[in-house]
């Protein structure tokens, strides 16, 4: 009745569970914004060269898929989300999506 039909586990029913999402946060100084840049950092053991654009925002995030945790079961790699902190230390100040100039801080 039953012929053919192993008991054993052959791979199948294994679920494959996506890696863990890593997180990280980069600060910039205003005067950094105002160019695209490229930047290299190190997450996790790891160093990753990312491209940052001009004009990019405070609390502004990307996403570069497969830069996470291993996955399970041979599943894909996490995600790495890059959140950016922009810090004002000059007498500019900006507004909307311009650059003013302030003659105090």
């Amino acid at each position: 009745m039953f012929r053919g039909h192993s008991s054993g586990n052959s791979g199948r029913g294994r679920v494959k569970y996506k890696g863990e999402y890593f997180n990280a946060e980069l600060h910039l100084d205003l005067k950094e914004v105002y160019a695209t840049q490229k930047r290299t950092l190190t997450i996790n053991g790891k160093n990753i060269r990312i491209t940052i654009p001009a004009g990019v925002e405070n609390g502004q995030q990307i996403k570069i898929s497969g830069l996470g945790g291993k996955g399970t079961n041979a599943g894909p790699k996490g995600d790495l989300d890059i959140t950016f902190r922009t810090e004002n230390h000059t007498n500019f100040k900006l507004y909307k999506r311009n650059l003013l100039f302030t003659t105090c801080k």
